[in-house]
């Protein structure tokens, strides 16, 4: 049981990924959509990458955090106390292996 449900949130988290880079171009009309021309004229090209890595990154970490609690409160929702415990076990120990 542990197995296949970590299997299963393995591939979700995979899925997550591949879908966050295929939605690459997407950001990068929300961030030139979000910048003023005031602000196009007077930044050089490296701050406003420096500017958009950090804006990413916040976005990216903000994002997976709420997809990650969505999917274990779907995952976990029919799950007693003990087959928790036990899968979050599993998980711990996968993680130490590599």
């Amino acid at each position: 049981m542990e197995r296949i449900t970590y299997d299963e949130f393995k591939q979700l988290c995979k899925d997550w990924n591949k879908q966050w880079r295929h939605d690459q171009e997407l950001r990068h009309e929300e961030w030139e959509a979000r910048r003023s021309y005031a602000d196009r004229a007077n930044t050089s090209f490296e701050e406003n990458l420096r500017k958009r890595i950090a804006w990413e990154r916040g976005k990216k970490l903000r994002e997976w955090k709420q997809y990650r609690l969505s999917i274990e409160k779907r995952m976990l929702a029919n799950m007693s106390r003990e087959e928790r415990a036990a899968l979050y076990n599993y998980v711990r120990r996968k993680r130490s292996k590599k």
